[in-house]
């Protein structure tokens, strides 16, 4: 089976989540002694922990949840509770003051054994070759970040997303954003600066 990783979005002010968005994040198949084609089993998505927001001195806040923490603008927090059931997401944060979304979605190691998947680049390689949007580029490489970019048309609102992949000792994580398509021009150096910020454990 392969995971896929949805995300919600409508705007309405702020981003509220409605119906289903991109659809990267995939667990690989794994090969078989039968026919190499037996797939992986799939992690559910692990259950609600509750985040720990501490506010630093520089209007920032660091949000620790399932294994990712990131630093971002005040007013950014988990919305677990609007992740879709079956989803795969485990972590789901966002801001009623800005038009952006950030997802993550762990899986263990162990879960790849026997496949392709061996580091961070090639779980993110995996998740470009798997991407479900159009104009998906190439990926790219800021310093100390590769990514790469899709959109995605939900309904009439198109959607502009932005990828990324890291590694602990354990897992795997997908890392993704995304905001209005005609927003994310005007996202962009500060997706790559929050992206940055962020560390898994």
């Amino acid at each position: 089976m392969k995971k896929v990783l949805t995300v919600l979005l409508a705007a309405t002010g702020m981003l509220a989540f409605s119906a289903c968005g991109g659809n990267n994040v995939r667990t690989p198949e794994a090969p078989s002694a039968a026919d190499s084609t037996q797939s992986a089993p799939t992690t559910q998505a692990a259950p609600v922990t509750q985040a720990t927001t501490e506010a630093q001195a520089s209007d920032e806040v660091t949000i620790t949840d399932n294994g990712v923490t990131f630093v971002l603008p005040k007013g950014f927090r988990t919305y677990n509770d609007r992740i879709p059931e079956g989803s795969g997401i485990t972590t789901m944060v966002a801001s009623p003051t800005e038009r952006i979304v950030f997802c993550a979605v762990r899986e263990e190691k162990s879960l790849f054994e026997g496949t392709e998947i061996t580091s961070a680049e090639s779980y993110l390689q995996f998740q470009h070759d798997n991407a479900k949007g159009k104009n998906v580029t190439a990926i790219k490489n800021e310093p100390g970040i590769p990514y790469f970019e899709y959109e995605y048309t939900n309904g009439n609102q198109s959607f502009r997303y932005f990828t990324t992949a890291m590694e602990s000792i354990g897992a795997y994580y997908a890392l993704q954003c995304f905001t209005p398509a005609d927003e994310y021009d005007s996202y962009k150096d500060r997706i790559v600066n929050w992206m940055r910020q962020i560390s898994v454990e």
